[in-house]
C-alpha cells in the first residue's frame, strides 16, 4: 500500500531559527561533500538537522538520510534539534514515523533516520542528500561510502534545473580517525589514495566557545575538564591534532 501524509492545511505558518557562527555557511553550502568540524556543544547536530529538512521542504519529493552513530543518539539528540527547529509546524507539513525510523514531508519528501555504526542499514538508497552527525564516533567510513554511492536521485527544481545533489557531515575530529582528516583537510580518497577536489570537500569549523546556548556554567566545567591546550583545540574548537611526540604529554604511548 502507498503512503500518504496529508492532513488538513492550516494557514501558511513561518518557521523561524538561528544559526550560529560557522554553522551559517555550512547550511548555505553547495559543495559536494561539506565538513562541518566543531567542539562539543557547538551545534553540530542541530546545524545537520536543519540542513536535511529544509533540502527536503525545499525540493518536493526529495529522498535522504540523517545519520547519528545510533537509532539512541538519533532518538535523544537528533529528533530534540529537529523539534526544538521546526516543532511549530510537526504534524503539519511533516511527522515522525517512529516504527519506520522516518521523517515524512506533505510534499512527497521522505528523509530515512539511520544509525551510521551499522553500515548495512546505509546500503542501498536512492537519495539525493545525507547528513552524517558526529562521524568520528564508532566505525563510520563504510556508511559514509555506502551513503554516497546512493546520490542518484534525479531531481528538478521549479524552473527545471537538474537539483545538486550532496552529502555532508558534522564531527569533532578524533586522531583515531585518520579517514576523516584525510578526505577533508588532505584531500586524499583513504581507500584509494587519489586526490580529491578540494572545493569538494571544504571545513567549517564551530567553536563550542561560540555557542552561547551553552551556558558560562556548561563552558567553565567543560574548560576545567579538558586537559591541555592541544586535547582543547579538538575538543573545544574542532580542529585536527597529532598524539605523538613530547609536546603532546596528555597521552601515554604505553595505553594510546
Amino acid at each position: 500500500m502507498a503512503r500518504s501524509y496529508a492532513p488538513p492545511r492550516p494557514p501558511e505558518k513561518r518557521v523561524e531559527f538561528k544559526l550560529l557562527g560557522e554553522q551559517w555557511p555550512f547550511f548555505n553550502s553547495q559543495a559536494y561533500a561539506p565538513a562541518l568540524l566543531g567542539g562539543r556543544g557547538s551545534g553540530k547536530t542541530m546545524a545537520s538537522g536543519v540542513k536535511g529538512m529544509v533540502f527536503a521542504f525545499s525540493h518536493a519529493g526529495a529522498h535522504g538520510v540523517l545519520t547519528g552513530p545510533t537509532y539512541d543518539v538519533i532518538r535523544t539528540r537528533m529528533m530534540p534539534a529537529i523539534r526544538k527547529a521546526f516543532g511549530e509546524v510537526e504534524g503539519v507539513e511533516w511527522e515522525f514515523k517512529r516504527a519506520d525510523h522516518e521523517i515524512r514531508f506533505r510534499n512527497g519528501s521522505l528523509i530515512y533516520l539511520r544509525p551510521a555504526e551499522d553500515p548495512e542499514k546505509c546500503r542501498g538508497f536512492t537519495i539525493a542528500f545525507f547528513g552524517m552527525d558526529e562521524v568520528a564516533i564508532g566505525l563510520q567510513e563504510e556508511s559514509f561510502v555506502h551513503l554516497q554511492i546512493g546520490l542518484r536521485q534525479e531531481l528538478n527544481d521549479e524552473n527545471g534545473n537538474p537539483v545538486k545533489r550532496q552529502g555532508w557531515v558534522t564531527s569533532t575530529p578524533h586522531w583515531r580517525k585518520p579517514w576523516i582528516k584525510k578526505r577533508w583537510l588532505h584531500h586524499v580518497n583513504p581507500g584509494t589514495g587519489k586526490r580529491l577536489p578540494s572545493e569538494d570537500y571544504p571545513i567549517f569549523r564551530a567553536n563550542t566557545e561560540d555557542n552561547y546556548h551553552n551556558g558560562e556554567d556548561f563552558l567553565e566545567e567543560l574548560l576545567a575538564t579538558v586537559p591541555g591546550e592541544r586535547f582543547k583545540a579538538q575538543e573545544l574548537r574542532g580542529e585536527f591534532i597529532d598524539v605523538q611526540g613530547p609536546g603532546f604529554p596528555e597521552f601515554d604511548p604505553r595505553i594510546h
